[in-house]
């Protein structure tokens, strides 16, 4: 049978540190441990406001999305209701994240001059770091080992990325949500009014509209009563149904925006696979927490995902090593590192790869929320040596106090140098390519940015360089028929976009550039059939209706030319056939 609230207050969060000191006191202290976090971290990432590097999705989720660059009522109103289908990000229904973009828009941010979207980020981290201290605190009575883990927190080179990162909004705000529920949760199971539970509720559902990872949260919230609350029964697990139904209904529309949008992939290879790919990314996650080298937005996994694949089976004894091990330290009482581990592993869960969201597998940003478990295992640690008894007390608090500065000093100048990875875009991706040089999306996306720049033979480079690990990426052959038409190589640029077109029939770009250079070279009839295929699959199109009006001019299809370029006409201007035409 759990304790009553009043008896948990006492035993376990009367802070051992200031007995005999006033509350006032107590406040004073944690205002300045909330503060030193914070500044802290500020001073560490500070760095990131002058960078600009631009990543995968920061298209969708800024540069080419028109609702962000028009902030408005309207705007808000799409992000909101459009629930199932997405219309500006394929697949997310995050409109929370969608309109703090749109607020940094509308207050001076700009694809060119991200500024005022990295402060947003930069203060919501520091946010994050004062949150998980006050967490870390509230779950132990322990300020200064809470402090001090909030110091290695909001000083990991892993924060960089979701911070420099625009689209990851997303990952800073659904976590800033989730540790404003989980302490609003804390303050619900110690004095135990109702209320508290429902702002919990609240947050959680604010987190789930900034990021739908979030749906595990109520999964936390019984971790954190198995330990260090000791409350976990029926009656924390009934009252956590509210929590439940909410978490199912986030997922849901998860699955089914993803599904109407750009698809939901689940693994192929097996239910035993899947527990590899699981085991193997928890190992992964682990070792780049305690020793965060080599960090890149780019982590390919190991192929084959067998059990002889020598990677594969390391994260597997990795993981057995450590879950025998707190099974073992749990059954002497030791729990910290059961729920900590729990923690870390059900904050993971929605990307370990079960069902697959994106062609990311691994990602800094996905140990953002998780790491919190982390921190409670250290924490635990801390307080192992902060409590430690005897003479030897007070050597052993300053020695932990000097090694963990030492730690995030290390840390500090680490994530500083991984900051300047993000200096500008092609810095970004000339660095991803050095850890995954035959990644072939790296290549086409660095060679879009250099075609843009005006330099296309370096473009043509990386574009060649995708093609030898992905010969039939339509994607590539689309730009390089295309970079081959601007440059007036017709036979060359034909080749690409045909065999863009073989290669995936469902992307309407190609259809249409095909038909583009059949025109230039007069051979309406193909240009025709092109133009027709690519508005079969997007006819709300302006320059393709135009494109098909004007093969119809020079086929002597007048009428037909008609309807084509009134409808492109409708969609927008700027459709202009040769004079009498029509």
């Amino acid at each position: 049978m759990s304790a009553s609230p009043s008896t948990r207050r006492s035993v376990a969060f009367e802070p051992p540190g200031f007995r005999g000191a006033s509350a006032a006191s107590v406040r004073a202290a944690l205002v300045l441990c909330l503060f030193l976090s914070g500044a802290f971290t500020v001073f560490v990432h500070s760095p990131v406001l002058s960078g600009q590097a631009l990543c995968f999705d920061d298209d969708e989720f800024l540069t080419a999305n028109p609702l962000v660059q028009n902030p408005s009522w309207g705007s808000v109103s799409q992000f909101m209701t459009e629930v199932f289908e997405p219309s500006t990000v394929r697949g997310y229904y995050a409109p929370l994240s969608m309109t703090s973009l749109m607020l940094d828009f509308a207050l001076g941010g700009r694809p060119d001059d991200l500024r005022q979207f990295h402060r947003t980020n930069l203060g919501l981290h520091a946010l994050n770091t004062m949150a998980l201290v006050l967490l870390l605190y509230g779950l132990s009575g322990l300020m200064v080992p809470a402090l001090l883990v909030g110091l290695l927190f909001g000083a990991h080179p892993l924060t960089v990325e979701p911070l420099a990162w625009v689209a990851e909004r997303k990952t800073l705000l659904a976590t800033f949500f989730s540790l404003g529920g989980l302490l609003a949760y804390l303050r619900y199971s110690i004095d135990g009014i109702p209320r508290g539970r429902w702002v919990a509720l609240a947050l959680f559902a604010l987190a789930c509209l900034s990021k739908p990872t979030a749906v595990v949260l109520p999964a936390l919230m019984l971790t954190l009563d198995y330990w260090p609350l000791r409350r976990l029964d029926r009656k924390a697990i009934f009252e956590k149904i509210p929590f439940f139904v909410l978490a199912v209904s986030f997922a849901t529309i998860t699955l089914v925006s993803h599904q109407r949008t750009v698809g939901i992939e689940v693994a192929r290879d097996g239910l035993f696979s899947s527990l590899l790919t699981a085991f193997h990314l928890i190992a992964f996650y682990l070792g780049k927490v305690v020793w965060p080298v080599d960090l890149t937005s780019v982590y390919l996994l190991p192929d084959p995902m067998v059990l002889e694949n020598p990677i594969v089976l390391l994260g597997l004894v990795v993981c057995l090593v450590l879950a025998a091990t707190t099974v073992w330290l749990a059954t002497r009482g030791v729990l910290a590192p059961l729920a900590g581990g729990l923690f870390f592993s059900l904050a993971l869960a929605p990307t370990l790869g079960g069902l697959r969201f994106s062609w990311v597998t691994a990602s800094d940003k996905y140990v953002y929320l998780p790491a919190v478990g982390v921190a409670m295992i250290v924490l635990w640690v801390f307080g192992v040596v902060w409590n430690h008894p005897g003479r030897r007390s007070d050597a052993a608090k300053a020695g932990l106090v000097a090694l963990v500065l030492v730690l995030a000093v290390t840390e500090a100048s680490a994530t500083r140098d991984q900051l300047s990875r993000w200096r500008d875009t092609e810095t970004l991706y000339r660095h991803m390519l050095r850890h995954t040089p035959d990644f072939a999306l790296l290549h086409l996306n660095l060679g879009e940015m250099l075609w843009q720049r005006g330099r296309a033979e370096e473009a043509k480079h990386h574009y060649y360089r995708a093609l030898e690990s992905e010969p039939d990426y339509a994607k590539v052959h689309n730009n390089l028929g295309v970079l081959f038409w601007s440059t007036r190589q017709p036979t060359r640029a034909i080749e690409h976009l045909s065999r863009a077109v073989a290669a995936e029939p469902g992307l309407a770009e190609s259809h249409a550039n095909l038909g583009i250079a059949f025109s230039g070279v007069g051979r309406f009839e193909k240009a025709l059939e092109a133009f027709e295929s690519a508005l079969a699959i997007d006819a709300n199109n302006s320059q393709t209706h135009c494109g098909a009006a004007f093969a119809l001019v020079k086929l002597g299809r007048i009428a037909q030319a008609r309807t084509s370029y009134e409808a492109s006409l409708r969609l927008g201007p700027g459709c202009v056939l040769p004079p009498g035409s029509l």
